[in-house]
């Protein structure tokens, strides 16, 4: 089930890079300006490395065992929050979003920024660099430097447009507070998906052959400490005689 999960999702991010790159591959093609086509080309091969990345975890099937996908990231919000940024990805690219002016210009810079907003999502950004952590010989995605040259790129050739700079300022805004919520969330996030555990003792294996109370693996690892108390079920098999009180004195 929590492969299963794991791999759902890294499918869906890579649907959404993919779609990107496709997209941004198009808005180079069609610009009329040869400084905006190569940004947009820029921009498509910045998405395609990061399609190929999510394709080396897959493959590999990395996700199984090291961590890529957080055990307490494996939603089913957040695969419906991907699933969504996907099917937007897949209604732009059916639609005609041509270049072939300076109005096209803008259209083309508001159109990847809603792309670009989805996938500054915090979860998304934290995936890929945990995944780019992982997978040998991948170039550290440098997400954060991707959404500064779009943002960067968009206030230079939309100056004019009051809904660009809006856009620019929003984009600016949320770029700086996702790189805090990142932060948080890969501190919240070092359990990974697939824990060793022993079937007889419970203890979890942690480096190599070393071995810790589960106690212990949850306090270091999220720092969750741990209290005692007794489950229904087990009240009945071991107490069975006397009534299980779950609190009070």
């Amino acid at each position: 089930m929590i492969r299963d999960r794991a791999l759902e999702l890294l499918l869906l991010c890579r649907s959404v890079d993919q779609g990107s790159a496709l997209l941004y591959e198009r808005f180079s093609r069609l610009a009329q300006s040869a400084s905006v086509s190569a940004f947009w080309a820029q921009m498509a091969e910045e998405e395609a490395a990061h399609t190929r990345l999510w394709t080396e975890l897959i493959d590999s099937r990395a996700y199984e065992t090291q961590g890529i996908v957080p055990v307490n990231l494996l939603s089913p919000e957040l695969a419906r929050e991907l699933e969504a940024a996907r099917v937007t990805v897949a209604s732009i690219l059916a639609g005609d979003r041509r270049c072939d002016g300076d109005d096209d210009v803008v259209r083309c810079f508001l159109v990847a920024s809603r792309l670009e907003l989805l996938m500054m999502s915090p979860v998304f950004r934290l995936m890929l660099t945990r995944g780019g952590d992982h997978a040998a010989g991948s170039a550290e995605p440098g997400y954060a430097h991707h959404f500064v040259e779009f943002i960067d790129a968009m206030a230079v050739h939309c100056p004019s447009r009051p809904e660009a700079t809006l856009t620019v300022e929003v984009l600016r805004q949320y770029v700086r507070g996702s790189a805090d919520l990142v932060a948080t969330l890969s501190a919240r996030s070092k359990l990974p998906a697939l824990v060793p555990i022993c079937a007889w003792c419970k203890r979890v294996r942690v480096h190599g052959d070393d071995w810790t109370p589960v106690e212990e693996f949850l306090s270091a690892e999220v720092g969750a400490e741990c209290t005692h108390g007794l489950c229904p079920e087990c009240g009945r098999e071991h107490f069975s005689e006397r009534p299980v009180v779950s609190g009070g004195d």
